[in-house]
């Protein structure tokens, strides 16, 4: 009975060992497949990652190249005002002509070059010129808008300031401007900037002092928008205080309420225009008091 017992023993404990055995290699076997089917499937979407990104590479490449051909074909600043100044020069079309304006502004305000060309090309007394032909129509405006902001770029630098300010009627056509446009703040800012650049030199605000009709424009101007300033509809509305409350009794710090007016955008639009219009009025103010 011993005997069978231990026969017994030591066949359950060889199926044990292998059962063991076989589920080892089985378990090993599915490793090894799923390591490599895993591996596999990394190097496949490496594979089409790669692929899509040299796609993508590509068309950036291609993306560089097509805009550095078009910046190597694009006139540069010089040859920008050289066109510019030839448009000016010759053709009386409105479009052509807003545009070559647009481009001296943009050319002189960033290159003294650009001023000496136009200085040199004899476009100065077609800006001027221009400037006296406009009316109140809106590209007529922007027209005369960039030549008199042509006309401050050239006046910053002192040695050409002479040549601005023995234009033809250059004075009375920056007033007559102001009179008729004062309602629009980009003109009146550029025509008292460049007035404000010629009564900095002594000679030249005694020049313009002697122009009896300019420095009235100026006074009416200066009237006129002092009045608007003033007038009823144009202060500023009360703001109201909010009641300090405070639920646990101790006072609290009154703050103000912005009003709706202010918040809306109308209102936005009307704080814009009273700050446009106090600069004006502090630039004119200065310009009367280096004239007087």
């Amino acid at each position: 009975a011993f005997a069978a017992k231990r026969v017994r023993f030591q066949v359950g404990a060889g199926l044990l060992l292998t059962r063991m055995g076989r589920g080892y290699l089985a378990r090993s076997r599915v490793r090894s497949l799923v390591y490599r089917v895993t591996r596999l499937q990394a190097l496949w979407r490496a594979h089409k990652v790669q692929r899509g990104a040299g796609r993508k590479l590509r068309l950036m490449r291609e993306a560089l190249r097509a805009a550095h051909e078009a910046a190597k074909n694009k006139p540069k600043i010089g040859e920008a005002t050289t066109t510019s100044l030839q448009v000016l020069l010759t053709t009386s079309n409105l479009g052509f002509v807003l545009k070559a304006v647009q481009l001296l502004d943009l050319s002189t305000s960033a290159s003294v070059a650009c001023c000496e060309q136009l200085l040199s090309s004899g476009a100065l007394a077609v800006l001027v010129k221009l400037i006296r032909t406009c009316n109140r129509s809106a590209p007529h405006v922007q027209v005369a808008t960039h030549a008199v902001s042509v006309l401050r770029n050239v006046c910053r630098y002192d040695y050409m300031m002479p040549v601005v300010f023995a234009a033809p009627d250059v004075v009375d056509t920056l007033t007559e401007l102001l009179a008729i446009h004062r309602d629009k703040p980009e003109i009146t800012t550029a025509c008292l900037m460049t007035l404000r650049y010629f009564a900095s030199r002594g000679e030249y605000a005694r020049a313009m002092r002697s122009r009896k009709d300019s420095v009235g424009r100026l006074q009416s101007l200066a009237v006129s928008i002092e009045r608007k300033n003033h007038a009823p509809g144009s202060s500023r509305p009360r703001v109201p205080f909010v009641r300090p409350t405070s639920r646990s009794g101790l006072p609290r710090t009154p703050t103000r309420r912005t009003p709706a007016s202010v918040r809306s955008p109308a209102g936005a639009k009307r704080a814009a225009e009273r700050s446009a219009h106090s600069e004006t009025a502090s630039l004119l103010h200065s310009l009367l008091e280096a004239l007087v």
